[in-house]
């Protein structure tokens, strides 16, 4: 081999080594420092209009979300208090009374007498108004007995409500109508643990997902895609440092891919084997949750992995 040889062959090793290295630095070990759309899937569990794991006989439906609409604030009955009242379409901003009302509304409400006066001011301060302590107790009633019942219910609907429209806006981008190819994935088993290189906090497993509109009502579903396999996250291990990475990865593929009904957030009967296997062969100090007793603490700094699962948008190609 030429000198000239020799050099351009460590240039394109220098090259390899150095995207090799690039790469790693994209591989995320943290769902927190993860950008983009992201939901566990006990908070999925608590939200109106949000159905889990339906669908019949060979149709996976895994999440389904109705297109739902906001409802509006409660209306004031009292008319002194509508008067004075704010009451926003916002179930997170409490009413609160205004500081001042103009003197021509009152007077045409019959909340004030007499006639207008030449250089009379043009609103009324809240603190000269005659009814104020009447007003306040009007607005703590209306603020506990119907507007906190309207709001807590439709903070959660909001909620819904932002799914929905996250999910809608997802759609197009796995469409290809972004300019950042990604997928929807489902990760399950998820596994805490502080190393030296840094923070685990990451699904184990994970299932690229398809999103659809269902025609007649609107509702997104999300099922798992069958041409896809289930993801090993074992990229996200090796990049930790963590030893028995290569023994699971040997053990859990295989062990997937006989899955007869696939792998399922709602079938632990399928995904058990596998994180228990995680525990045993990555962390002797480990545990999985399920399997601690009544009353057992894990250890702090030991690897725990869970059965929870969530939903999140990740770079094309990054979870397998």
């Amino acid at each position: 081999m030429s000198g000239t040889d020799a050099v351009a062959r460590l240039k394109q090793l220098l090259d390899y080594v150095a995207a090799t290295e690039r790469d790693k630095l994209a591989i995320p070990t943290d769902v927190a420092g993860e950008k983009g759309f992201r939901i566990a899937g006990s908070e999925l569990m608590m939200l109106p209009g949000v159905q889990l794991n339906g669908g019949g006989e060979g149709d996976p439906l895994w999440v389904r979300v109705e297109r739902l609409t906001k409802v509006k604030p409660p209306r004031l009955a009292d008319a002194e208090l509508g008067l004075w009242a704010d009451v926003a379409d916002d179930p997170d901003r409490k009413p609160a009374l205004k500081s001042e009302v103009p003197i021509a509304v009152l007077r045409a409400a019959g909340l004030i007498e007499g006639s207008p006066v030449a250089g009379e001011p043009a609103s009324m301060p809240l603190n000269a108004y005659p009814g104020l302590e009447r007003l306040r107790r009007h607005l703590d009633a209306f603020v506990r007995e119907v507007w906190t019942p309207w709001a807590d219910e439709e903070r959660a609907r909001r909620r819904s409500i932002k799914l929905y429209n996250d999910l809608f806006a997802l759609r197009l981008a796995l469409d290809g109508s972004s300019d950042t190819p990604a997928e929807l994935v489902c990760g399950i088993g998820m596994a805490e643990w502080k190393r030296p290189l840094g923070r685990l906090s990451y699904p184990l497993l994970t299932v690229q997902l398809e999103v659809s509109i269902e025609e007649a009502s609107h509702a997104i579903e999300l099922r798992p895609r069958s041409e896809s396999p289930p993801g090993v996250e074992s990229d996200t291990l090796d990049k930790l440092d963590i030893a028995g990475v290569d023994e699971w990865r040997r053990f859990t593929i295989p062990y997937l891919e006989g899955l007869e009904s696939g792998l399922s957030p709602f079938a632990a009967d399928g995904f058990d084997p596998v994180l228990r296997k995680a525990v045993q062969l990555l962390d002797p100090s480990g545990v999985y949750l399920p399997d601690l007793r009544e009353g057992q603490q894990p250890d702090p700094d030991s690897l725990h992995v869970g059965p929870s699962w969530l939903i999140s948008r990740v770079r094309a190609g990054r979870h397998r």
